[in-house]
């Protein structure tokens, strides 16, 4: 008979090596496996995320008198929750607007927020990305995995375009496509330029040590 009719049949076959994965990733389903036993999750309310960035703010910083004030929830981004908030405080009361990126449990979509974080900085003087506040990797203070950023004005697709959809899809640029393109082209190139072996990567590079240790054995 034919190796063909002798292979098992697909549904029987496990194609994904779960050995083969990136420790930092494996951490993280881990953890969103383990978290389950936490409950359905519900999205945070605003007074939630107040009390989270207060207490956070205090015991990373040190700060006094936190006031959390403008909290609004972020549309777009469907893997993670986002608030935008103003910040003030005994040493500031004019404030600072700022972004709350944080992990939903069993997020459509499972990365790092230190890896974000990280890129974030060593992007900082090449592409226009939001600067770091402070990164709660693992959600130790937080509770959940996140990232505060700055906040950067503008819009994420044409207000007066055709065609709208959620993060993005669907998105029409009409006569906006010819001044975005070479834009768009710019920053594309500007990644695939990079440098990523003279970066400040630790992550990434204690990562790709540790993979490369389990493949090559080395």
């Amino acid at each position: 008979m034919s190796d063909t009719l002798d292979a098992p049949s697909i549904d029987s076959v496990d194609i994904w090596d779960r050995d083969d994965m990136e420790p930092r990733i494996r951490d993280i389903l881990d953890r969103t496996v383990r978290d389950r036993i936490n409950g359905p999750y519900a999205a945070k309310t605003e007074a939630q995320v107040v009390a989270m960035l207060e207490n956070y703010f205090a015991v990373t910083e040190g700060l006094e008198d936190i006031a959390i004030s403008d909290v609004a929830r972020m549309a777009g981004g469907a893997s993670k929750e986002q608030f935008a908030f103003i910040i003030r405080h005994r040493g500031d009361a004019t404030g600072e607007k700022l972004v709350l990126r944080m992990d939903p449990l069993e997020a459509i979509a499972q990365t790092c927020r230190g890896r974000e974080a990280q890129v974030h900085v060593a992007f900082a003087d090449i592409l226009p990305v939001a600067s770091v506040r402070s990164v709660d990797a693992n959600g130790d203070i937080l509770g959940q995995p996140a990232i505060i950023l700055g906040f950067v004005n503008g819009v994420t697709e044409p207000t007066q375009g055709t065609g709208h959809g959620v993060s993005g899809i669907g998105t029409r640029y009409d006569e906006w496509a010819a001044k975005l393109t070479p834009q768009f082209i710019d920053a594309l190139a500007q990644v695939h330029r990079f440098d990523w072996r003279a970066a400040d990567l630790p992550i990434s590079r204690r990562l790709n040590r540790a993979r490369d240790r389990r493949r090559f054995g080395r």
